[in-house]
């Protein structure tokens, strides 16, 4: 797609820039919209929002506000399709902005290995896509090293244990401690420096990750 987009601007490029050239912040760029929920999702009409070119800006600028600052050496990766709002201004629309480079997925089920391969510092997804993620990210460790794949799950659920006391105002257990450290050193430890070296993360949705993830992420 991005070469044939390349090729169609290099064949019409002087159509192209005058037209970009009318291009005012009032004119539409996109139309968001959603399916209506509950009974009427199959027959009912759909829901939407006329976004202008300042709307599209504005977001811009408040993500970079928000989540910056960035530099052109920055790699951003969102797991959210282009056909979502979130997924084009964190995916495309952000990183053009900012200089920096974006990494466009074929299929979600390529994100472990774009992860690893070009080792994106800001990703945006939201929680259900993180969730996969993790679960993706685990099958994948288990082949890279199946003692710490078999041990991600418990790495986390002992941590999730330390932050619960810690929270509740009351000190983790020597043990519980010491099982914790022990795991987060055979698993989640090798996680992160395999696959999430230098990462930046944005949750694209307001419900909140789940505590599973709270700790890997």
């Amino acid at each position: 797609a991005i070469e044939r987009g390349k090729n169609y601007w290099r064949e019409h490029t002087a159509a192209l820039r005058e037209r970009r050239g009318g291009v005012g912040p009032a004119d539409v760029a996109a139309i968001a919209y959603l399916p209506a929920q509950g009974r009427e999702a199959a027959s009912g009409p759909l829901r939407g929002a006329v976004l202008t070119q300042r709307n599209l800006l504005a977001a811009v600028q408040a993500a970079e506000q928000r989540l910056g600052p960035f530099t052109r050496a920055d790699v951003f990766l969102s797991l959210a399709s282009p056909a979502y709002l979130n997924g084009r201004i964190g995916g495309l629309y952000l990183p053009m902005a900012v200089g920096g480079r974006a990494l466009l997925l074929a299929h979600f089920k390529d994100a472990s290995i774009a992860l690893r391969a070009h080792a994106p510092t800001v990703l945006m997804a939201t929680p259900r896509l993180l969730t996969a993620l993790r679960r993706q990210l685990g099958r994948a460790l288990r082949r890279h090293s199946p003692l710490a794949g078999r041990l991600l799950e418990p790495a986390l659920a002992a941590e999730r244990k330390v932050e619960a006391a810690q929270r509740a105002g009351r000190p983790a257990s020597g043990l519980l401690r010491f099982r914790a450290g022990l795991l987060a050193r055979l698993a989640l430890a090798p996680l992160r420096k395999w696959a999430l070296p230098s990462l930046r993360l944005a949750v694209t949705d307001g419900r909140g990750l789940r505590a599973v993830d709270e700790g890997l992420w």
